[in-house]
């Protein structure tokens, strides 16, 4: 029997989460949770060989699933993981980030998960990369003093999550005390209706005393370049050109090597292995969770907004 999975949300990125459904060797049943017709019927097109069902609210979504995936945007993200899991019992499920705008809905949805024994991830795709795999093995017990991104244009409300997440998956220590202090101080509206961006400079720790500093200029789009320093030295990632370059402890830069870097469509085996096993390497939604948290509490200040209400973080 074909293992199931259901979709929820085939925007543009539900239907790359699709792609790479369609590029597993699990080749999955698939049931398409979308209300927009022109979205059901794009992913449709996406579906390449796969046996696909779509509907406008669930209905005939199968009553169990390997995989649940919820791709809305951030502001009804928790509704539609509800209406779901109303409906399917998954063995594991896949959401997208941003997860949600409050703290209350990052732990309503975690008290769920844990209470019904659901493994649940988020995808933060770098973890993928095998480029990423290669220097957290030869980083592994060598202190990290210094973690930067430095890029233009890639949307620092919508993306900062993937680098805290990164920071913490090569490093192994936790990020804390995020600051925006240097960001710009006006917000922006965001492709996404409702949703602002944000440009400058956000600062933070390393759990063991390393600092943070990721930046998003206010200028014409330029990829991320990740760096990481220590006494051992360290290494700068272009990932635009994918390419990687070894630091010497002077800070010197050897020559640049090709970095492996993956699109979602490009790891379908990310989703093979939710669909054998309901397990992954990408984050687990505690750790996200936690990642998030921090991230709204600091755009909340910075944009004035109430963090000791909770009120909604208008980022997506």
């Amino acid at each position: 029997m074909k293992p199931r999975a259901i979709l929820v949300g085939a925007g543009a990125i539900g239907r790359r989460h699709l792609e790479a459904l369609a590029a597993t060797n699990a080749a999955p049943e698939v049931h398409v949770v979308e209300p927009d017709p022109g979205a059901r019927a794009a992913a449709l097109a996406a579906a390449g060989g796969l046996a696909v069902t779509t509907s406008a609210d669930g209905e005939g979504a199968p009553a169990r699933a390997e995989l649940l995936i919820v791709a809305t945007t951030a502001a009804v993200r928790r509704a539609a993981l509800e209406a779901a899991l109303a409906r399917t019992a998954p063995r594991a499920v896949l959401l997208e980030k941003i997860l949600f705008q409050t703290r209350r809905d990052l732990d309503a949805v975690g008290a769920t998960f844990a209470g019904r024994g659901i493994a649940a991830f988020v995808n933060c795709g770098r973890r993928g990369f095998p480029g990423y795999d290669a220097l957290r093995a030869d980083i592994a017990g060598r202190p990290v003093a210094d973690f930067s991104v430095e890029g233009a244009g890639w949307g620092l409300c919508s993306n900062l999550v993937h680098f805290l997440d990164l920071a913490e998956h090569l490093t192994g220590e936790a990020v804390s005390d995020l600051s925006g202090e240097a960001l710009d101080p006006e917000a922006k509206p965001a492709k996404r209706s409702g949703c602002v961006e944000m440009t400058g400079c956000v600062t933070g720790r390393l759990s063991g005393g390393g600092a943070v500093r990721i930046v998003c200029a206010a200028a014409a789009p330029r990829a991320p370049v990740v760096t990481l320093r220590g006494a051992w030295g360290g290494w700068r990632i272009d990932e635009g050109a994918r390419t990687v370059a070894a630091l010497e402890a002077n800070g010197h830069a050897g020559p640049t090597a090709p970095f492996a870097a993956r699109h979602v469509s490009e790891m379908p085996y990310l989703y093979d292995a939710l669909l054998r096993d309901g397990a992954s390497r990408l984050t687990p939604y505690a750790q996200s969770a936690r990642q998030h948290a921090l991230a709204l509490d600091m755009f909340r200040a910075a944009m004035g907004i109430s963090v000791e209400e909770d009120a909604p973080c208008p980022i997506s």
